[in-house]
């Protein structure tokens, strides 16, 4: 590997998903994982909005090897006990980024 991406790996580890800086602890699919969280703080509306429904979407950026199965796109994900389906998968500076969505109400 080179420098740099020796330093990210490092950094992924020291800074980014320790549990001091930005990592938490969540359950996914039953399996208690250190992770960073993103919620979409703008949640659009599905449907009729007078139904109060809204779309929640998450990004959730994990190792890789803390999982023991990688969640496909179109499943159920659990997350904290909360059903999500996976939107989507991508592998981003070391780390498994899936993004979800649940649809949600006020």
């Amino acid at each position: 590997m080179s420098i740099f991406k020796d330093q990210i790996a490092a950094d992924v580890s020291a800074v980014f998903l320790n549990p001091d800086e930005f990592g938490e602890t969540h359950v996914i699919d039953g399996q208690s994982v250190t992770c960073v969280i993103d919620q979409d703080s703008d949640g659009q509306f599905a449907g009729d909005m007078s139904d109060g429904v809204y779309v929640v979407t998450q990004r959730v950026s994990v190792r890789e090897c803390d999982l023991a199965k990688i969640p496909k796109q179109g499943k159920r994900i659990d997350i904290d006990d909360t059903p999500y389906i996976c939107l989507s998968i991508s592998r981003e500076m070391g780390m498994l980024v899936i993004t979800v969505t649940e649809n949600s109400s006020a």
